[in-house]
This record gives C-alpha cells, structure tokens and sequence, in this order.
C-alpha cells in the first residue's frame, strides 16, 4: 500500500505507507517507519551498545560481591562513579543512605567505599552523636570533588563542559 497523500501537491516518488521487518523471514509490519518490529528490536545498533554496557554494570556489581571485597572493585568503573557523583551533588552522607541512594547492596557499597577510600577519592569520617553512638558519614575529598562532575559548570551541545570547551580553545 502506497501513502498517496504525500504525492498530491508535489511530485515527489511515493512512500510506503508501512515498512517490514528488515530481519531474513520475519515480515512483521513495523510502526512509523522503523526498521525492525518490537520482537526484533535487539538488532538495533543503539539497543546493542546500551545492553552491553548494563552487562558490564552487572559484572562489576557482581564481582563487588564477591568475596574479594574492595580488591575486585574498578575505582575508575560506572558504580563507582556515580557513587562519586551522587557524593558531590548531595553531600556528605551515610553509608546506609548512599547504599539506598545509588541502589546497591550495603555489602557491595562497603567494597566500593572500601576501593575508593584506597584510591584517595573518598573518606569515612565517624561523628559522635548526641545519644552516643557514633555515626559514619561518606565524604569526598579534594581528590574526588576533581574527579566528580562538576554540576554548576554548562554542558555545550558538543557533551563537554563549558570551561573544558574553553581551555581547549585557548591552547
């Protein structure tokens, strides 16, 4: 079927109105002209980059787990950078909140704090309390608030921050 609509006022060729599933035997119709069907939609090349990246999410919280501790953990990883990140944009906070906040296992996050207090990115600091049990506390340190995206500065349409875009002008 022929979309005759978009050949009345112009002369352009006509389009087809549905596209088919470009996977060999599948001819399922596809929905606004996309190139495979919803059963299909793991061929795409987007589809493929974002699975492989939550695999490897998957085995660094895994390998987290296991009984190496903070010696399995990569200080340079996604979970570990969002843990930076997460520190820089709220603060200082518990170990139990930040294990909520960036949805880990509190045995995992143990090992990555442990990783990344080794790394020189964070420290764990024990405040006393008014009813006398001390409390820890996560905080970064001046290493990690470099490493840390940085949420005041703008992001240009390039993904670079606006002093980064800059400095490399200048050189």
């Amino acid at each position: 079927m022929l979309d005759r609509r978009r050949s009345r006022s112009t002369q352009r060729r006509l389009v087809p109105a549905r596209e088919v599933c470009r996977v060999q035997g599948c001819g399922h119709v596809t929905t606004e002209r996309k190139p495979y069907c919803i059963d299909h939609l793991d061929q795409l090349p987007y589809v493929r980059e974002l699975q492989a990246h939550l695999a490897s999410r998957e085995a660094e919280e895994s390998a987290a787990a296991s009984r190496k501790g903070w010696r399995a953990v990569d200080p340079s990883g996604s979970r570990a950078r969002e843990i930076i990140d997460q520190l820089a944009v709220k603060g200082a906070q518990t170990p139990k909140r930040l294990a909520i906040t960036v949805e880990l296992r509190p045995i995992s996050l143990e090992n990555y704090l442990g990783a990344l207090e080794r790394a020189g990115l964070v420290k764990t600091l024990t405040l006393g309390s008014r009813r006398g049990t001390p409390r820890r506390v996560v905080t970064l340190t001046d290493e990690g608030k470099k490493e840390a995206v940085n949420i005041e500065e703008p992001i240009d349409e390039t993904g670079e921050a606006g002093g980064e875009a800059e400095s490399a002008e200048a050189a």
